[in-house]
């Protein structure tokens, strides 16, 4: 799992004193999505559901970065045409955030210095490692021309009242810290019980709800993985906030 991550973090690890059987335990639960970007913007819903592949590098922080801004990038599109097709010619690249920005590689980096790269250089089109199309020779040559969509600012935002009024305006890009029992997850709202740190794990936050099971309130970030489409619950899935 350790070539998945890839975002940067600085953290002091802790011990959680809930029972592992939490985990395990089966639970009735119902689910209320307060907000959902595929149903907001329907016209981008085949971009923003889809799930990349990072492949064999831990990528999660140019993947988080270049998605979202595809997904931004859609959403501005929609003032134009009714709906956007997910190919080569409207996905951003993040192999080219990869080669060229100042982060690591595949040993890691940060969406936030991602999106300044984005800023000031551009990025050019071109999708994730399963489908291998767009910039040729993959992935280095760039396809864009032409300015399609302007970075204005960059910055982060922190509490959840910030981030889901972000979130009115399209996907955002979010790091969280993994442990060993997230690599475990199907279905439902994860919320981590037990084992270890992991390392960081950069994704793109959708959508927000609140789960009720067994009598108790979760709410949730829907979130997008890059672990691709055979990962966990096969689309974006449930965070515990």
């Amino acid at each position: 799992m350790k070539l998945f991550r890839g975002r940067k973090i600085f953290i002091r690890e802790r011990k959680d004193k809930r029972e592992a059987g939490r985990f395990k335990r089966a639970v009735s639960c119902t689910y209320k999505i307060e907000f959902d970007a595929r149903t907001k913007w329907p016209g981008c819903k085949s971009i923003i559901d889809y799930v990349q592949h990072q492949g064999y590098c831990g990528s999660c922080w140019a993947h988080s970065a270049a998605s979202a801004y595809t997904d931004r990038h859609c959403i501005e599109l929609l003032k134009k045409v009714s709906s956007i097709p997910n190919n080569a010619s409207y996905t951003f690249s993040a192999y080219d955030l990869l080669s060229c920005s100042k982060e690591n590689g595949c040993k890691g980096g940060r969406a936030v210095e991602a999106y300044r790269w984005i800023e000031t250089n551009g990025i050019c089109t071109g999708t994730d490692f399963p489908r291998k199309d767009g910039c040729k020779p993959y992935p280095f040559a760039p396809t864009v021309k032409e300015p399609k969509l302007e970075v204005k600012d960059v910055g982060a935002v922190g509490g959840e009242a910030n981030i889901e009024k972000q979130l009115k305006n399209g996907p955002v890009s979010a790091a969280f810290v993994v442990y060993e029992d997230f690599n475990a997850y199907t279905d439902g709202v994860y919320r981590h019980v037990t084992g270890k740190v992991k390392g960081g794990h950069a994704v793109v936050i959708v959508g927000y709800g609140t789960a009720t099971c067994n009598k108790e309130k979760i709410p949730f970030w829907i979130i997008r993985n890059s672990w691709g489409p055979k990962w966990g619950k096969g689309g974006p899935l449930y965070l515990d906030l």
